[in-house]
């Protein structure tokens, strides 16, 4: 409703992701919208990655991002309302969970074996110690030192259907249509579907993981993940699909 926000709020989204349009929907029937600078990524991609945003939707008040990703929607409502913050669950599955709803996070801990590459990421640490003591942050570090490999053992196939569902999402946003699985193995043999999970997991040339052909526990990851898709390849279609549908019908109603 008009006058409520007395602060600067822009709202980073793009139209494919099923939390973003819920959100737009919640803002649209609150009387939000004219309130709020929505920032469609898609058509301003830098505007969010010179920020550090790779994941959706995206809360920035008075220049600061306050949440993204895996957001709480009640939390951000309340926010907007000018309510404080709600208490949240422990930061590191905070920052597991915020792994677990990107694609790009999700291959970095997934090619690397390893959770302990998201402690280099500032605005999941930052998320997670949100209203909590900074001196946590040590003993966060210390667990995921320590425990790194355990924990990516714990969410190792939950890497690998996220990841599934994006590459999934991709070839429907592509193609706009199910692809058979005899039709996706020739289009892409095990080389091309590496180069595409190299290439999605680094930003540019960024980070980029090479070496293809001498490391043999990089491909023996990557083959394990081609098994995943292809053994859950109907059921992942079928999500995707109905997933998609929903999305164009709440986007009808915006």
């Amino acid at each position: 409703m008009p006058g409520v926000i007395s602060i600067r709020v822009k709202i980073y989204y793009p139209l494919t992701c099923p939390t973003s349009v819920k959100l737009l929907g919640l803002l649209k029937e609150r009387g939000l919208t004219d309130e709020i600078e929505l920032i469609d990524v898609k058509e301003h991609p830098l505007s969010a990655i010179s920020k550090g945003i790779i994941s959706v939707p995206a809360l920035e008040i008075n220049g600061e991002i306050v949440d993204f990703g895996p957001v709480n929607l009640s939390v951000i409502l309340d926010t907007l309302k000018g309510y404080k913050r709600g208490v949240e669950k422990e930061p590191l599955k905070i920052m597991l969970h915020d792994v677990l709803d990107n694609l790009f996070l999700s291959l970095i801990v997934y090619l690397r074996g390893d959770v302990y590459p998201i402690l280099e990421y500032t605005l999941t640490v930052n998320k997670a110690l949100k209203d909590r003591c900074i001196c946590i942050l040590g003993f966060i570090k210390n667990e995921i030192k320590q425990c790194g490999r355990k924990l990516y053992e714990e969410i190792k196939e939950r890497l690998k259907k996220t990841i599934a569902l994006n590459f999934i999402r991709e070839l429907y946003w592509i193609r706009g249509k199910k692809l058979m699985k005899e039709e996706f193995e020739n289009l892409y043999p095990i080389s091309i579907f590496a180069h595409w999970v190299l290439a999605r997991s680094s930003i540019a040339r960024i980070g980029l993981l090479h070496d293809m052909k001498n490391n043999k526990v990089l491909m023996t990851r990557i083959k394990e993940l081609g098994t995943h898709i292809m053994e859950n390849w109907d059921k992942y279609w079928e999500k995707v699909i109905e997933e998609q549908g929903k999305i164009k019908g709440s986007i009808n109603k915006l």
